[in-house]
């Protein structure tokens, strides 16, 4: 029986700004980012009969997948500036092959003002 992990993830993001923090633990909020359940099953053991590229390397396949029953957290930070943000993802083309597949929905398209960051009060924060 295979087992794998899930992660919960959350998206870390500066406050709005054009330079990037100088310490990120005081600077950064976060919001918890979950398209679907049990979308980010990444770590398994190398000789398990698994394979993540049907679905873009997020949710692992294959016989007898056994969920550890709690999830772990993936900090995901993303951008460090608006500027970063809009540098990154603006305008940004994906391979046909992938689009074909489904993949990068939320990323099509993005203009300047799609990638405006959030005001900080909308986002929470960790104890320091």
């Amino acid at each position: 029986m295979a087992r794998r992990l899930g992660f919960e993830e959350f998206v870390f993001l500066p406050e709005p700004g054009e330079h990037p923090p100088s310490d990120v633990r005081l600077t950064l909020g976060y919001y918890s980012f979950a398209p679907s359940a049990d979308r980010l099953m990444r770590a398994r053991r190398r000789d398990d009969d698994l394979e993540n590229m049907s679905s873009g390397g997020h949710v692992l396949a294959g016989g007898g997948l056994r969920l550890f029953p709690e999830a772990f957290v993936l900090r995901h930070c993303i951008v460090l500036s608006q500027r970063q943000a809009i540098e990154k993802y603006a305008g940004r083309v994906f391979a046909q092959g992938d689009l074909d597949r489904g993949w990068h929905g939320n990323r099509l398209g993005l203009s300047e003002t799609d990638l405006e960051l959030p005001d900080p009060g909308r986002l929470h924060r960790l104890p320091i």
